[in-house]
């Protein structure tokens, strides 16, 4: 194989790891997959106390909030509008001025059991 073929395939299979790399460490689709390469240096995020991504990957709709508390302790912010008073906790939150940062949410519905819980790259 001449040099310029296996440059190329090191270059390629380097863009490649380099790419999946978002989607398999945090589960992100392509479009956040891409708005976190984009950002690379610009975006920083700071998590509640003990969290971690594997714990919340474990939660599940219908589940309670004494449930979510012992698999991910407390939220940084409980946060609840006119619009959604059942509310949502926050697992993370910008940690730079850009506003670009790995978002971590639980929402509850009324009767108090999880409805979504968000993982995503939040581009602002």
């Amino acid at each position: 194989m001449p040099r310029i073929a296996k440059v190329f395939l090191i270059c390629l299979l380097l863009l490649a790891a380099v790419l999946v790399f978002p989607s398999a460490r945090y589960g992100y689709d392509m479009s956040d997959t891409f708005a976190c390469l984009l950002t690379t240096g610009q975006h920083a995020t700071r998590f509640a106390t003990g969290y971690t991504d594997r714990a919340f990957s474990g939660i599940r709709q219908g589940m309670t909030t004494n449930e979510v508390l012992r698999i991910l302790g407390e939220p940084l912010n409980r946060a609840t509008w006119s619009s959604w008073p059942e509310g949502e906790w926050q697992y993370s939150q910008p940690a730079s001025s850009s506003g670009h940062y790995h978002l971590r949410t639980v929402r509850f519905s009324g009767d108090g059991r999880v409805s979504a819980a968000h993982k995503l790259f939040y581009f602002d």
